[in-house]
């Protein structure tokens, strides 16, 4: 694999974690290239809920290096004062997903997915706390991240603080991240998301990356560059 690497004029990696480990094992640098998504032409500044109820939306898959993560904000819904509706294929929903408060909901043309999320107080990215699916939560960036950031409502990241959508999201200010997920703390990041001051600095936060590094126009840019060291030199 080294040497295929190293003869490669141009090697594509799906982010900065696995950029680094690239680096440090096989001394080449791999250009990070995201699932792009483009910005919505205005954000929702405020609440689009009209009562004292948080609505977070989650678009996904229900296993693997979701799920624990999925629980976790399940279970500290407040009674009555907020609701997770989950978007999914999955035909089987785990039990545990099973309770007030939770509404899962068929999938929506994906034309239509940024609109929807835009009906939200927040949309949620999930990520594993536990030890054997490391290997896909310290390097992965999920394919819906940028739709997310780029969908003008706020993404709420729930994962541990060695993910790479948290070392990636962080610095950058473009999601509201909780990394310890007690139930007070996702109770309290189930209402802050709404608050006016706080949406406004994220989504503002979003705009920017979405701008600079997850565009559609900065994925073409890179793809165009990647082709160009492939053509023969005249």
């Amino acid at each position: 694999m080294q040497r295929h690497l190293q003869d490669a004029r141009a090697v594509f990696v799906i982010s900065p974690a696995m950029a680094d480990l690239y680096h440090e094992e096989f001394g080449i640098r791999g250009e990070v290239l995201f699932s792009p998504a483009d910005a919505c032409l205005e954000p929702v500044w405020t609440s689009p809920s009209k009562d004292a109820t948080s609505r977070i939306a989650y678009f996904g898959r229900l296993g693997g290096w979701q799920l624990d993560a999925l629980e976790k904000i399940a279970a500290a819904l407040p009674s009555e004062r907020a609701t997770l509706d989950v978007f999914t294929t999955d035909a089987a929903v785990p039990q545990t997903l099973m309770r007030q408060g939770i509404r899962i909901c068929s999938p929506i043309d994906h034309a239509k997915v940024s609109a929807e999320m835009r009906k939200y107080d927040a949309v949620l990215l999930p990520v594993s706390f536990e030890d054997e699916f490391q290997h896909l939560t310290k390097l992965n960036i999920a394919t819906k991240m940028s739709e997310c950031v780029a969908s003008g409502t706020v993404t709420l990241v729930v994962a541990p603080a060695d993910a790479a959508m948290v070392k990636l999201l962080e610095p950058s200010g473009a999601a509201y991240i909780v990394c310890n997920p007690t139930a007070a703390a996702l109770t309290d990041a189930i209402t802050k998301v709404r608050q006016p001051l706080i949406r406004r600095r994220i989504l503002t936060a979003a705009q920017r990356l979405v701008a600079t590094q997850l565009s559609t126009a900065h994925a073409r840019s890179k793809w165009q560059t990647a082709l160009a060291r492939l053509r023969p030199a005249e």
